[in-house]
């Protein structure tokens, strides 16, 4: 039996015992919980180290991509050479050039001063018609003749009808292929029937492969006519000369 007074006792000691369950049962439980906390520590800290290690590889990628992206790097394309126009390209150009000098002020300059100067010739006060008769003067020997053609060649008008009809006369005379080849050469880009005729002759009968070769490129501004075409598409496929044939099928192709 329990006595009266002492069930208050047996109430607290009661209690007490509860208490201490209870402080019991949380100090087993808070090592479990940290645990847990721990986990989910090393969890996140793992998920860090992977994604350093992720940037790192592709670091070392794009290291060593780097030279290589430098290799393929596209460099820019040389200039293409710059193509030499027609002479009346030149001339505009010429004239564009003389009238930016006088816009400026400059010295008068005229359009004959130069073109004497891009064909390298001096002045010594001859004018187009001295030239003319200095080429047309049968007394005077070829290469003489031939170097007036030259500064005629530059001049505006220089190559006359009566000029081309007397330097072919001179082809037709010389005995020299060089003289016979620089008529031709000299000549170039004149419109003429009688010119066509001679090249024609030339390339077909010169014994000259260079006279042959002038002739064929004389005859490319007359492509389109019958006769020139006839007698270019037969020294292109006939000509004992390579170097005749080639000239003659740029001829045809306008390559002249």
């Amino acid at each position: 039996m329990i006595e009266r007074g002492s069930v208050p006792a047996v109430v607290t000691v009661i209690v007490a015992l509860a208490a201490m369950a209870v402080a019991l049962v949380a100090v087993l439980k808070q090592p479990e919980e940290k645990s847990e906390s721990g986990d989910l520590d090393m969890a996140a800290l793992e998920e860090r180290i992977q994604e350093l290690e992720r940037k790192e590889s592709e670091r070392k990628i794009l290291a060593e991509l780097k030279p290589m992206t430098r290799e393929l790097k596209p460099t820019r394309p040389e200039p293409a050479p710059a193509q030499p126009g027609d002479l009346e390209a030149r001339i505009a150009a010429l004239e564009k050039k003389l009238a930016e000098q006088r816009a400026r002020g400059g010295p008068p300059v005229s359009l004959t001063d130069i073109l004497k100067k891009r064909a390298g010739q001096k002045d010594d006060g001859k004018t187009v018609a001295d030239l003319q008769a200095d080429a047309m003067d049968r007394a005077a020997a070829g290469y003489m003749r031939l170097q007036a053609l030259r500064r005629l060649r530059f001049l505006p008008n220089g190559r006359s009808r009566e000029v081309v009809l007397s330097m072919l006369e001179l082809y037709r005379e010389s005995d020299d292929p060089k003289v016979r080849a620089d008529v031709f050469r000299q000549l170039s880009k004149v419109d003429m029937p009688e010119l066509r005729d001679a090249a024609i002759e030339a390339l077909e009968n010169d014994k000259s492969v260079k006279v042959r070769e002038e002739a064929a490129e004389t005859l490319g501004p007359f492509r389109k006519d019958p006769a020139a075409r006839d007698a270019l598409e037969r020294a292109a496929e006939n000509d004992a000369d390579a170097g005749v044939q080639d000239e003659a099928k740029k001829a045809l192709a306008g390559r002249r």
